[in-house]
């Protein structure tokens, strides 16, 4: 009889999965080789369907070591294992939201570039404005001093881009004065350096 600490075989016990079952050329046939039925000299031959052990309340059915081996563990538990490892994955950013810190990226650097070349242009503007623009009419000689015997510092060519600072007396440049003063404090636009040249050799251009 089984016993409760015994595993449940329940419709698996039969004669093909006994471990005194021997099988025979016929078809699903065996003999049935267990000791406490049958003396060594005899021939039982068994169906493998069959459970001819089992004599009232006495069964003599022992599993054979394959029966063992997949009878330790529960199909369902098997099968609770196998979802499980099916469900394990490794873990991954999903491809849209790369995309979307790319694209963020993207438009981030662009947003910064056009901030810095915006910023650059008007303070361009600015200079420009607070500055007026003139041209040299001859070539010229920068001096370091407002006077005609100052000393020389660079020449300018006919046709240099210039910028007017200050007059002689140090105040800011008005582009609208009508009687400019002898003497502009300049700016070469080319190279920025700076120095003092005669009025009447530059040519203002108040309307830039």
């Amino acid at each position: 009889m089984t016993s409760s600490f015994e595993p449940d075989y329940g419709k698996a016990r039969r004669c093909g999965n006994c471990a005194f079952f021997e099988p025979a050329p016929l078809n699903r046939m065996g003999w049935c080789r267990n000791p406490m039925l049958h003396a060594p000299h005899e021939r039982a031959l068994v169906a493998d369907d069959e459970h001819r052990c089992k004599k009232m309340l006495t069964d003599h059915w022992q599993a054979s070591m394959a029966t063992q081996r997949t009878r330790q563990l529960p199909p369902s538990a098997t099968q609770r294992a196998t979802r499980t490892l099916r469900r394990v994955r490794p873990t991954s950013v999903p491809v849209p939201f790369i995309y979307a810190i790319v694209v963020m990226l993207v438009a981030l650097g662009a947003a910064t570039l056009f901030s810095m070349q915006t910023t650059r242009a008007t303070v361009a503007a600015q200079q420009t404005k607070a500055q007026p623009a003139a041209i040299a009419k001859v070539d010229f000689w920068i001096r370091d001093d407002a006077r005609s015997d100052a000393l020389k510092k660079s020449i300018v060519l006919v046709g240099t881009s210039l910028e007017l600072l200050d007059s002689r007396a140090g105040e800011v440049i008005d582009a609208a004065a009508a009687e400019p003063a002898k003497w502009y404090r300049i700016r070469v636009a080319a190279t920025g350096e700076t120095g003092w040249v005669y009025s009447g050799w530059v040519e203002r251009r108040p309307d830039r």
